[in-house]
C-alpha cells in the first residue's frame, strides 16, 4: 500500500517543473533572471515543505483511499482534540 501526501507531491511536481525549464542561452540579463527565478522558487517551495512537516507534528493521520487513482492511499492529517 504506497502512502503519499498530495501536498507534498504538489511541491515535487512544482519543483521538477521548476528544473525543466530550459536555461537562456542569449543573452546576460535573461539568465541573471533565470536564476533569481530559481532562487526564489527553491526558497519558496523549502518553506511549503517545512510548513507541511511543522503542522504534521501537531495533527492526527488517518489513512484513507483514494478514490481518484487506483491502488492508492493518501494520509489525511487532522488536527488533534485536546482532552479538557
Amino acid at each position: 500500500m504506497p502512502l503519499y501526501f498530495k501536498e507534498l507531491e504538489n511541491v515535487f511536481i512544482h519543483w521538477y517543473k521548476l528544473y525543466t525549464i530550459e536555461k537562456p542561452m542569449d543573452c546576460r540579463e535573461s539568465w541573471v533572471s533565470y536564476k533569481s527565478l530559481q532562487k526564489n522558487a527553491k526558497i519558496k517551495l523549502l518553506k511549503e515543505i517545512l510548513k507541511i512537516f511543522k503542522n504534521i507534528e501537531k495533527k492526527e493521520f488517518t489513512v484513507v483511499p483514494d478514490l481518484d487513482k487506483q491502488n492508492r492511499f493518501y494520509i489525511r492529517v487532522e488536527k488533534k482534540l485536546s482532552k479538557l
